[in-house]
């Protein structure tokens, strides 16, 4: 599966994903354990690279605009 989300969303989902598990830590019951799932998706589609989400709705963030495989968008190289 390819990824679906860009460098910046990836970035903006493991900070939070890590604020959302601190969080979680000082809350009890319901609310923790919430806070807790919530942060851990967050942090692992940051990590990964990709979203479910994303991929039912059609949705992509990142640049890379492969078809069928023909190109890697994990090995994306910057124009100097």
């Amino acid at each position: 599966m390819k990824r679906n989300i860009g460098s910046l969303d990836r970035s903006i989902r493991v900070v939070l994903g890590l604020l959302f598990i601190w969080w979680s830590i000082s809350l009890y019951g319901f609310m923790s354990v919430l806070m807790l799932i919530i942060g851990t998706l967050l942090f692992v589609t940051g990590v990964v690279g990709r979203c479910l989400m994303y991929k039912l709705f059609r949705i992509r963030t990142n640049k890379c605009d492969c078809e069928d495989g023909k190109c890697s968008c994990d090995n994306i190289q910057p124009n100097n």
